[in-house]
């Protein structure tokens, strides 16, 4: 009832749990599984960090008053 009060979680604390996790316990099929998966999302930031740039790209030639 009350979700919206819960404090959100640290910006990557996801990230700091995975590092910490036991690998020792995965199998070498679940450790490729988590391999992909992390290469997914590593993927989909640098998408966003292409996305961001072309943005600051765009704004940095319509602002730029320079000859």
């Amino acid at each position: 009832m009350f979700d919206d009060l819960d404090p959100r979680p640290q910006r990557g604390a996801a990230l700091q749990a995975l590092g910490r996790e036991d690998l020792d316990l995965y199998a070498v099929d679940e450790l490729n599984e988590r391999i992909e998966a992390l290469e997914a999302e590593i993927a989909r930031a640098r998408q966003a960090i292409e996305a961001k740039q072309s943005k600051k790209n765009a704004a940095d030639a319509l602002f730029n008053f320079r000859p």
